[in-house]
């Protein structure tokens, strides 16, 4: 079994088209677990061999036999001995019939032997040195065996895959309390206390979709994923991270379009018009904001998206375009729904200080006191109203914006008063957006109209304190 010589096992190869390393060891592996089940030899199962191997095999250069339970897989496969499968082929081209039924037949193959060699078609001669082992109608009839077998084995093995599930309802159904509570977390909770958990959340749904699940199961988690992804982003734009808000966005945004879910599309566009009104790409804010209400089913989405880009419209002086939006803003359904928890939820108060915002930053009397008027209506309601709507970011916007409109008006007591309970907001509940609109008051106190009065430098200093300590000072390393 030495030199390159032409052998059975190299002219069966080139007959079934196999000399390719990589489709010999396909067939092998598979053929190897088809023994090992038919023979409940668990250590086939994972049989393999190297393309080294095979190209050996090919080429007839062995010095030995393989071994033995390559020998049983390679008689499986192809029907003959080891030791004829290495013998070199006879002059005649008389390969004689296989020792035993085959393993399979393939389908579609080109089963004439290449110019010189022809098998025996089993003659009279043949058939009857065979007959005492295995009559011609018997090996065809175990050769159909194998085959149906094999096709058995094909259809238990694609149910044992498709049936493997890393994921039940109860798991699901406990992945949509959990993100339920951070929703109705994030308005009261830190957001650096809230970004740990998010995370490892996140991991766990990733490493969830990363395994088999049913079809309806994987969308669901895709919704999962989507929601958590844009949890992080908020989170990211609160603690000062733009551009890491920015990638858990487009990530939560490829979720809710796998899970086909338009309220999280809606509220992902949100995230992402806030992130780009936070940063000054006022008209770029406008325009996602826009494009979010192709998704806005509820009430909800369609509130929060038309104040935000009256907001960024605002920023740019388009009194027109403010106008337009808060019009569509106060033709919205009632927010109210179980569906959207938390944070998740737009509700009149948020929509009064947007509303507020707008009309301050468009600058003349009248506009100044509608703000005044829409800030007042903010604080009333998430001071009085249900324990849901009393975030501490939310109060701090809504007298900033009061502030902002007095200070604008020249009325530097009314400045003071609504100032100095923000100015007392706890370190871990200074946002990003807080900070940055404190630190614009502290800008117009230094304004010729105020800066040389007592009371605005003294406003002044404690905003610099303010802002010495924001909230991303509270971030753990690990999750920045």
């Amino acid at each position: 079994m030495t030199g390159e010589t032409p052998t059975l096992l190299r002219y069966l190869v080139k007959q079934r088209h196999w000399q390719r390393p990589d489709t010999f060891i396909r067939q092998y592996e598979n053929a190897a677990h088809a023994l090992a089940e038919l023979e409940n030899d668990r250590k086939l199962r994972t049989a393999t061999i190297s393309e080294r191997q095979v190209e050996r095999w090919q080429a007839g250069r062995i010095k030995t036999r393989p071994h033995p339970d390559q020998c049983r897989v390679l008689e499986f496969m192809f029907g003959y001995s080891v030791d004829r499968l290495f013998a070199p082929v006879p002059p005649s081209g008389q390969i004689g019939p296989p020792d035993r039924p085959m393993w399979r037949k393939e389908a579609g193959s080109d089963q004439t032997p290449p110019a010189g060699l022809s098998p025996t078609p089993w003659p009279s001669t043949a058939r009857t040195a065979h007959r005492e082992a295995e009559p011609e109608c018997g090996a065809q009839a175990m050769a159909w065996d194998g085959e149906i077998a094999m096709a058995a084995e094909e259809s238990a093995r694609f149910a044992r895959r498709a049936g493997a599930n890393n994921v039940g309802e109860g798991v699901l159904d406990q992945l949509d309390v959990d993100v339920r509570r951070l929703a109705v977390q994030y308005l009261t909770r830190p957001p650096y206390v809230l970004f740990g958990e998010l995370a490892r959340l996140q991991g766990e749904v990733f490493r969830l979709l990363d395994g088999r699940q049913r079809p309806e199961q994987t969308t669901r988690l895709y919704l999962v994923a989507g929601q958590v992804c844009v949890l992080l982003a908020h989170a990211s734009a609160d603690l000062g991270h733009p551009y890491a808000a920015e990638a858990h966005a487009r990530t939560a945004w490829l979720c809710a379009d796998y899970a086909q879910h338009n309220p999280l599309r809606a509220y992902v566009r949100w995230v992402q018009s806030n992130v780009a009104y936070w940063n000054g790409r006022y008209r770029e804010a406008a325009e996602i904001a826009h494009s979010g209400q192709a998704y806005a089913t509820s009430g909800t989405a369609r509130l929060r998206l038309a104040s935000q880009e009256a907001r960024a419209h605002a920023a740019l002086g388009d009194t027109r375009a403010v106008h337009q939006a808060l019009g569509v803003a106060s033709e919205a359904p009632d927010p109210v729904t179980d569906d959207e928890p938390g944070v998740f939820r737009f509700g009149p108060g948020k929509a009064a200080y947007y509303a507020s915002e707008a009309h301050c930053a468009l600058g003349d009397r009248s506009n100044l006191q509608r703000a005044v008027s829409q800030a007042e209506q903010a604080l009333d309601l998430f001071t009085r109203g249900p324990d849901v709507d009393r975030c501490p970011e939310f109060v701090a916007a809504a007298r900033l914006d009061l502030i902002s409109a007095y200070l604008a008006l020249g009325d530097l007591e009314a400045t003071d008063e609504y100032l100095r309970p923000v100015l007392a907001t706890p370190p871990e509940h200074r946002t990003a957006p807080v900070v940055q609109r404190v630190a614009a008051i502290s800008q117009a106190l230094a304004q010729p109209e105020h800066a040389g009065r007592p009371l605005a430098g003294d406003l002044r200093e404690q905003i610099s304190l303010f802002c010495a300590y924001p909230a991303s000072r509270e971030l753990p390393s690990a999750a920045t």
